[in-house]
């Protein structure tokens, strides 16, 4: 049995490197949801790197804007932020409205930790473009996260209404 567990091990790179593009960002997505960044960065540049061979231009941003959830545990905040607004001015993110909510959702995660003012703005644009493309995961989010902006700014009351709204949906919505 020990044997069977290291000859499967040893297959689980192999496993991995035979996903298309498209998988590897699903399971990217997963481990983004659970905040897990550390893991899902490497799925997400692999998958970055393959849309780009490819020519698939929209899935490399998405994919790129999901890499540069990673980055920022040990990067520079300014950079990426930098990054973020360059990716925000390509017409490609602002004709599709799912690249501009994951681009505005991390520059309002920056943002949040740098100048809760910008932050606020940014999970308002969040909020108003998931209500009109009838996205409920993230409207949810961009009210949680407003409840945040709302604590870190002092309004304690707002923010415990709000957070425990968001939580509450999240259940119902099966969004981790």
């Amino acid at each position: 049995a020990r044997f069977l567990v290291i000859v499967v091990a040893g297959l689980a790179p192999m496993c991995v490197d035979a996903q298309s593009p498209a998988e590897l960002m699903a399971n990217a997505d997963q481990l983004g949801d659970r905040s897990d960044w550390r893991n899902a960065g490497p799925l997400y540049a692999k998958a970055e790197a393959e849309f780009h061979r490819t020519g698939d231009a929209r899935n490399e941003l998405y994919a790129k804007l999901g890499r540069l959830h990673r980055d920022l545990e040990d990067g520079s905040y300014k950079t990426v932020r930098g990054e973020v607004l360059r990716l925000l001015a390509n017409p490609l993110t602002q004709s599709d409205p799912l690249l501009q909510i994951r681009a505005l959702a991390l520059l309002g995660n920056i943002d949040l930790n740098t100048n809760p003012a910008a932050a606020a703005e940014d999970w308002n644009k969040v909020l108003a473009i998931a209500r009109k493309v009838g996205d409920q995961k993230w409207e949810n989010r961009a009210k949680g996260e407003l409840g945040l902006v709302a604590g870190v700014s002092g309004d304690i009351g707002s923010a415990a209404l709000a957070l425990y709204g968001a939580i509450s949906k999240a259940e119902q919505l099966g969004d981790i």
